[in-house]
C-alpha cells in the first residue's frame, strides 16, 4: 500500500487522479495479495467432537477484513483532495 501511496502522490503533482487503467492495475494486485495471505493462513481443522465455529487465526481476521472493506482501504486511491 506504500507503493501505491506513492504512485498517488506523483499523480496528484500532474493531475487530480490516477488513471483508470492504473487504478485497476493496483486493485488487482491487492487482491492478488489479499489471495496470497489467504492461501497462507487458511482456517483450522474443526476438530471432532467440538461444536461451534473454529476459531480463526488474528492473521485470517485481518485478511478478512481486508478483503471484505477493500473499497474503504483503498479509498485514498480515488480520493485524492
Amino acid at each position: 500500500m506504500l507503493d501505491i501511496k506513492k504512485e498517488v502522490d506523483q499523480a496528484c503533482l500532474y493531475t487530480d487522479k490516477l488513471d483508470s487503467n492504473k487504478l485497476e492495475e493496483f486493485e488487482v494486485w491487492y487482491d492478488k495479495i489479499i489471495a496470497e495471505g489467504l492461501e497462507l493462513n487458511p482456517p483450522p481443522p474443526k476438530e471432532p467432537g467440538k461444536r461451534g465455529r473454529v476459531k480463526q487465526s488474528p492473521s485470517k481476521n485481518l485478511l478478512d477484513r481486508l478483503d471484505g472493506y477493500k473499497r474503504e482501504v483503498l479509498e485514498f486511491m480515488y480520493d485524492n483532495d
